[in-house]
């Protein structure tokens, strides 16, 4: 079986970094569909900054899976399409969950998923157009914005 895992080169485990309480989510658009994202930072309350975005894998001819890169920006980011405040409180997690995709001889860490002690979820995963992002519980007033690669179902929720 193949397995795609999530990248990431912090100093810290990828579990702990996202576990950090953010309060505002920055996106960068694609240019040819401006409702999906293809980055979204995370703007966290310790003063950093968390990257991700998709990167596309070949499974198969005219077939690919969709993985999740995170990385620790070194300055606030300037380039950003949208920013949306989370509120008078920071989202903090309690729990998060990777999402995963199984095929017959494919695994691949596809997405994440947040959840707050007040029970608010946000969910980001690889989008079913390539290298954008699906994103639900922080800009779901866009429509389509939340279009996961496989239907949401079949991806298995499992702990870090």
């Amino acid at each position: 079986m193949r397995r795609f895992a999530f990248k990431w080169d912090g100093t810290q485990s990828l579990k702990s970094a996202l576990l950090v309480p953010f309060y505002k989510v920055a996106m960068q658009l694609h240019v040819a569909d401006p409702a999906l994202p293809t980055v979204l930072t995370f703007w966290r309350v310790d003063g950093t900054w968390l990257e991700v975005y998709s990167v596309m894998h070949d499974i198969a001819e005219r077939s690919e899976v969709g993985v999740l890169t995170f990385a620790m920006v070194p300055n606030e980011p300037k380039d950003q399409d949208v920013t949306i405040d989370m509120g008078r409180n920071p989202f903090v997690p309690v729990a998060v969950k990777k999402l995963v995709v199984k095929d017959e001889d494919v695994r691949a860490e596809s997405g994440v998923r947040f959840v707050s002690e007040e029970g608010k979820v946000v969910t980001v995963a690889s989008n079913a157009f390539p290298c954008t992002l699906a994103v639900e519980g922080v800009r779901d007033d866009v429509q389509g914005i939340f279009n996961t690669a496989y239907e949401i179902d079949k991806y298995e929720v499992v702990p870090f």
